[in-house]
């Protein structure tokens, strides 16, 4: 097993990625507070073509959306690793993926139109 890490004050082992794909969601949290790069790893795999497939269908282009799922996970790492709020994972990212899909969104909006000839 890997170096013990803290989370929320107590040392917890560092788990293999062998041992971390069946994990619990909660599992996967407790091992990313710990500084577990394995845990966030597997979470993104479990979670990735989800959160993707639903900001496709909010922007309906396949780059924003990349986009927005990238910027997806790196804000849940940041939060996850800063903050030792009990959250439900799978519900949890679908707001932040909703929120960070927007941006694009209410860029557009924002954007005058070309002038058409």
């Amino acid at each position: 097993m890997g170096t013990e890490a803290s989370a929320a004050g107590r040392r917890i082992p560092l788990l293999p990625i062998a041992l971390l794909r069946p994990a619990s969601d909660g599992r996967l949290v407790e091992q990313v507070r710990g500084g577990s790069e394995a845990a966030f790893e597997v979470l993104f795999d479990r979670y990735h073509p989800q959160v993707l497939a639903f900001c496709r269908r909010m922007l309906r282009c396949a780059d924003e959306a990349e986009d927005a799922a990238q910027q997806t996970f790196v804000a849940a790492y940041r939060q996850l690793a800063h903050s030792d709020a009990e959250i439900q994972l799978r519900p949890w990212l679908y707001p932040v993926s909703r929120h960070r899909s927007l941006h694009p969104i209410t860029t557009r909006r924002a954007q005058p139109l070309a002038h058409v000839p």
